[in-house]
């Protein structure tokens, strides 16, 4: 019996595959139709799964999500507490059909877990494989879900990506929020428990910074309907299906929560090392004690070394300010002179940095040779006072900073305890891998489109900014005065000038730091570059018209009920529509069978979801007389990886129409 059914499932199967061959060869996917294989598939298994639309019926033949939920059971729950009554597990029917074995024995096995919960699988009718990069106010598949949950503080979600077209990250940040510390240790120790590699996204500087960071449109679904919940990317195989079943178990075991946001995971090999919100104080309270221990009891010891370096700060102590006002004032500079570059961020970026690296070393070359009230003792100790400050200054815009600079300012300090030319040297380029994992976390997860906007920052965006290049000036500082930095005449086979030979050898030492910092981030992120195969769809202006308007009203008692058809022709689909009603002094609409957002008392932003089949019919209601200015944006896709952009406009007079075509 066992046998017949294995036969009949791997029969099922290929009839599935070769019926969907077509949506994903020639013709365009067609989501709608995607929709219901799934459907057909879970019910065939004898599962019963629930449709939740995301459309009005009668505008058109739109996709929908389908949910399978599994109750808990009533002894399981007085067994066991747990803080949260639900948790949902995120798929897309792409994820879904991709194997269906798989999201079979997943329900099964979760069903004899008897968990103390009720589980919802989601497969929502988003896709993942080529994406729009287009903005939208109108909610995905997801968050229509979302919208739809009640008592959101008792549900936790496990967003799962496709592994094909996603990072191995575990993300942590969407909707200008932070997933707490406990949901994403839990599917960390999943995979680590599994021995399958997954980092996990940083969070630094999120919370200041949310509107430039990229985000999972899924994720964000959850997230900014104040539901706590994770994304992570998994596969079809039996590891990953032991993944799920790790999560699941953990959450049932949980006791208590802490809306803990402030946290740093390292990996060192297999390991993984957590920093929590609790650690991360102990470590800032007991740094400031040290400090100002140090500071109270330093003139009690070792007074005529003290008084040395004291006389020797007295008369250096505004190189400190004067370094961090010219390095602003280069970094503003070159802001302007590069904006033009802006469109490139990578490449403005470089510019700005690298070149106002570049002048601060040139500038560090003179300063050295001239020795104008400098220096070896007085110069060690202004780099650990502005290492020192970056701890709290930064501690002070993101606790999770605090640790980074910790570890650069106790490189400074072990490496001050000699005058070895190397090791100074050496410190130089130790000082930069502090700064490679929040670096690369915040330019990979800033969104393209926004990066110019980040880096393009005002006169007190630079001033912070120059804060983390004035140490590695004043540590050159400190090379260039135990290199001695006149010996450069030396190398009289270099036949320059003595001065540009000395930037020469200055600008040789920047690049040298800015390549090692680079490689750093290279083998940091190469993970994440090489994994991430998911596309964007290429958009292009439309020549000709593509969609036809077909248009029409009918009486509503006191009001004018207006038909808005929009045709798609055979071979392409209306892949988003934009819609905008504006009236010049009236309300432009007061029925609609979609959802709208009056953006103004006189313009409405209708919510037009993604993926419809074939045609989208608009009904909407006016008062007699009231002309209306129809505005349309369409996204029309042509293949799977190509759009065009047509906008249409419609001017609509408030008068009884018998029907026109545009």
């Amino acid at each position: 019996m066992k046998g017949q059914m294995r036969i009949y499932r791997i029969l099922s199967a290929i009839l599935l595959v070769c019926s969907l061959s077509p949506l994903f060869s020639a013709e365009l996917p067609s989501q709608f139709t995607i929709s219901t294989a799934v459907e057909k598939e879970l019910t065939e298994h004898g599962l019963d799964c629930q449709r939740t639309v995301i459309a009005p019926e009668f505008a058109g033949k739109f996709p929908f999500n389908i949910t399978v939920e599994i109750q808990s059971t009533e002894k399981e729950n007085t067994a066991r507490k747990t803080p949260y009554k639900t948790a949902i597990f995120a798929f897309t029917q792409e994820y879904f059909l991709s194997d269906p074995e798989f999201i079979f024995k997943a329900i099964e096995e979760t069903k004899e877990r008897n968990l103390p919960y009720d589980t919802i699988f989601l497969f929502s009718c988003d896709t993942e494989k080529n994406t729009l990069d287009v903005a939208s106010n109108v909610p995905n598949a997801t968050e229509y879900y979302a919208q739809q949950l009640y008592e959101t503080d008792s549900i936790c979600a496990f967003v799962v990506f496709d592994e094909r077209y996603s990072s191995p990250v575990i993300e942590s940040t969407a909707a200008g929020t932070i997933s707490p510390m406990w949901i994403v240790k839990t599917v960390d120790n999943a995979f680590v428990d599994n021995q399958k590699p997954v980092s996990v996204s940083g969070n630094l500087l999120y919370t200041p910074l949310s509107y430039f960071f990229a985000e999972n449109e899924r994720l964000a679904s959850f997230m900014g309907n104040e539901i706590t919940s994770t994304g992570f990317p998994l596969g079809h195989s039996q590891t990953d299906l032991n993944i799920l079943g790790s999560i699941q178990m953990q959450v049932s075991l949980l006791e208590n929560t802490s809306e803990n946001i402030h946290y740093n995971n390292m990996k060192i090999g297999s390991l993984s090392l957590w920093l929590n919100e609790s650690l991360l104080t102990v470590i800032y309270i007991g740094f400031t004690i040290i400090v100002l221990i140090s500071l109270c009891f330093s003139s009690f010891t070792n007074n005529a070394k003290n008084e040395a370096i004291f006389k020797d700060l007295s008369r250096t102590w505004f190189h400190l300010p004067l370094y961090i006002l010219i390095c602003t004032i280069f970094l503003f500079l070159n802001q302007k002179l590069f904006h033009g570059f802006s469109e490139n961020p990578v490449f403005y970026f470089a510019l700005k940095t690298g070149i106002t690296m570049a002048m601060l070393f040139a500038l560090v070359f003179i300063h050295s040779y001239y020795k104008f009230r400098l220096s070896l003792s007085s110069i060690s100790f202004l780099t650990l006072i502005i290492c020192g400050l970056n701890i709290f200054i930064f501690a002070s815009i993101d606790l999770s900073l605090m640790f980074i600079f910790i570890i650069e300012y106790f490189i400074v300090f072990i490496s001050q305890k000699t005058k070895g030319k190397i090791i100074s040297l050496a410190t130089l380029l130790l000082m930069t891998i502090p700064l490679v994992q929040p670096f690369s976390s915040i330019f990979f997860s800033t969104r393209t489109d926004r990066i110019s906007g980040l880096i393009d920052t005002n006169f007190g965006g630079n001033f912070i900014f120059s804060l983390i290049l004035v140490p590695f000036a004043f540590q050159w500082i400190r090379c260039s005065l135990l290199l001695n930095i006149k010996e450069i005449r030396r190398f009289r086979f270099i036949k320059i000038g003595f001065f540009l030979k000395g930037i020469i050898f200055s600008e040789f030492f920047c690049m040298g730091l800015i390549i090692f910092f680079l490689a750093g981030n290279y083998i940091f992120s190469r993970g994440i570059l090489e994994s991430n195969s998911a596309t964007s769809i290429e958009v292009s202006e439309s020549e000709n018209s593509t969609i036809t308007l077909k248009y029409n009203t009918t009486d509503n008692f006191d009001l004018l009920t207006h038909a808005l058809t929009f045709v798609c022709p055979e071979g392409k689909k209306i892949l988003r529509c934009n819609a905008t009603l504006k009236s010049e002094s009236n309300t432009p609409l007061y029925e609609c069978n979609f959802n709208y957002t009056m953006k103004s008392y006189n313009e409405a932003m209708i919510e037009i979801p993604d993926g419809a089949e074939e045609n989208i019919i608009l009904l909407f209601s006016t008062e007699y007389g009231v002309p209306v200015k129809a505005e349309m944006d369409f996204y029309v896709l042509v293949d799977e990886t190509h759009a065009i952009h047509e906008q249409k406009r419609l001017d609509i007079s408030g008068l009884m129409n018998n029907g026109k075509e545009f």
